[in-house]
């Protein structure tokens, strides 16, 4: 039997407090998606940069902000998902 999928929210979970806590990634991009997605949804300004980790084989993108973390398959910036801290 195949191992099970990675449990990508906690992975990001645990990389976006790694970056905030490391003061890693500080650049961020006023008109990125990211930026676009969480002015939308009110999520507060960013508290992490615009990062990327390989989870399961598969590259995400990722970025903390005040009120959740935002991630998608990087490049896939239609499919923005939302986690908490």
């Amino acid at each position: 039997t195949p191992p099970p999928a990675p449990d990508v929210s906690l992975q990001i979970q645990q990389l976006a407090w790694a970056a905030l806590q490391s003061n890693e990634g500080k650049d961020w991009f006023p008109d990125s998606a990211f930026q676009k997605h969480t002015k939308v949804r009110g999520l507060g300004g960013p508290l992490t940069g615009d990062l990327r980790a390989d989870i399961g084989g598969v590259r995400y993108a990722y970025q903390g902000f005040a009120l959740k973390i935002c991630y998608c398959k990087d490049g896939d910036w239609a499919n923005i998902q939302e986690t908490s801290w």
